[in-house]
């Protein structure tokens, strides 16, 4: 765990014990921990008046998850193909899976964000807080 300059919310220091990189388990069992952990966080809080904080913290929660995807992708040829099979042009994926960047930075590029979109983690069973 880094040192804290300053408090965090309780929330986040559990998501990133939750979504740390070097954790050994599959994607399915972290997004179940995962989904089990938000929906009562958001069954608590849910009722009050700050969707845009909701907002930010799902948008996080997305870009930790796709930074353990590129972890796991180890290779030009995985990544590759993985975003081909995704959807991701051919052209577009060369480029993303050559990029020398570590992997917060690309968990944010838009061919990642493609691939890895809200609709792929809505189908793997990752909640949101944010009120539909």
């Amino acid at each position: 765990m880094r040192p804290f300059l300053h408090r965090e919310l309780p929330f986040k220091v559990k998501i990133r014990q939750l979504t740390r990189r070097n954790r050994s388990i599959n994607m399915e069992e972290r997004i179940n921990e995962l989904s089990k952990y938000m929906k009562g966080w958001r069954g608590y809080f849910g009722y009050c008046e700050t969707s845009s904080i909701f907002k930010e913290l799902d948008r996080w929660i997305r870009r930790r998850l796709r930074c353990i995807h590129w972890k796991q992708w180890k290779t030009f040829k995985k990544r590759r193909k993985e975003l081909i099979k995704l959807g991701i042009k051919e052209k577009d994926a060369v480029w993303a899976a050559m990029s020398s960047r570590g992997p917060w930075m690309l968990s944010h590029i838009p061919q990642v964000r493609r691939a890895l979109s809200i609709k792929y983690f809505k189908e793997a069973g990752l909640p949101t807080l944010a009120p539909v």
